[in-house]
């Protein structure tokens, strides 16, 4: 026997085998691993999906029903269980509760504008500069308002094709208005604030406290006067025992306003817009989706819909 036999011997030869036995269940185990893997995460994600499938068919059966003209805001079929974790939930407003960007901006109420915006904190000048931009933005002309911008100011910028010089056509485009981002600053929320799609005026049933005051110039205590009044008995909104002002004489005489004074405000006003916003979410567990539909009431016009991304855990 030489060297080299003495060195690969029965046991050495053993152990060798002994060793590709090892690295093969090595490589076995971890090829089933990762096959579990897989399906873990294929179930995991087959899981996701329907659970997202079903939060968007339940979004929309809230959606369905609330559509329905019979259905009140109040009504208890706008928020249903449907298993042990599944419902949807739906509410209806009047989109006169914000104020129409595009009518604001076209119409000769400019102390509307400054009211708003000196309330929300821009200086007189702020607010005339913000104002002027945008109805500028909205004009079919290049010649700048006094305080306004036009293409010559956004093109110094590094903006083209600015301003549109046509109605806005999504809220969001109103922050490319040169002094919207100072607003932005000043109130993060102001988009909460405004529509494209109710007919102009705020809608006193609707419209927060906040807002009622700006518009109407009244004092606090008269518009907790017009809230309470709306909330009804139990004081809690969207309850059936809600108030409902049908004419605006009502709403005067609530604020307590002389005839003449609220004459001069009554244009900014309605008791019944015919726009409606429908928002419906679906929720599965930790999933939750939301469309939010705006559809005239006779008719049921949809006037748009909105889908933000679903809400996953």
């Amino acid at each position: 026997m030489n060297a080299l036999d003495s060195i690969s011997g029965p046991g050495t030869r053993r152990g060798s085998a002994l060793m590709i036995v090892i690295w093969g269940l090595a490589l076995l185990a971890a090829t089933v691993v990762g096959l579990v893997v897989y399906f873990d995460t294929s179930l995991d994600e087959e899981r996701a999906r329907n659970a997202a499938f079903r939060t968007r068919l339940l979004a929309e059966s809230g959606l369905a029903i609330a559509l329905n003209p019979q259905v009140e805001p109040h009504d208890p079929v706008l928020r249903q269980e449907m298993g042990p974790d599944a419902r949807f939930e739906a509410s209806i407003r009047s989109e006169g509760g914000r104020l129409n960007l595009n009518t604001l901006a076209a119409s000769t109420d400019r102390a509307l504008f400054l009211d708003l915006f000196a309330a929300w904190g821009l200086t007189l000048q702020e607010s005339s500069a913000l104002a002027d931009a945008i109805q500028d933005w909205v004009d079919t002309d290049e010649t700048r308002r006094l305080d306004g911008a036009e293409r010559d100011a956004y093109e110094r910028l590094g903006f083209t094709g600015m301003p549109r010089n046509r109605p806005f056509t999504s809220i969001e485009e109103a922050r490319a208005v040169i002094g919207m981002d100072l607003l932005a600053e000043r109130k993060p929320d102001w988009a909460d604030y405004f529509t494209l799609h109710s007919s102009g005026q705020v809608d006193v049933n609707e419209a927060s406290a906040e807002l009622l005051r700006i518009v109407t110039g009244a004092g606090e205590l008269e518009i907790e006067r017009i809230i309470e009044r709306r909330l009804g008995p139990d004081q809690e909104e969207g309850t059936e025992d809600d108030f409902v002002f049908e004419s605006l004489d009502q709403v005067r005489s609530m604020l307590g306003m002389a005839e003449d004074a609220f004459e001069r405000i009554a244009g900014r006003l309605s008791v019944d817009d015919p726009a409606r916003r429908i928002e419906s979410t679906g929720q599965v567990g930790a999933y939750r989706k939301k469309i939010v539909v705006i559809a005239r009431r006779e008719g049921g016009t949809l006037l748009s819909w909105q889908e933000p991304p679903i809400e996953k855990p």
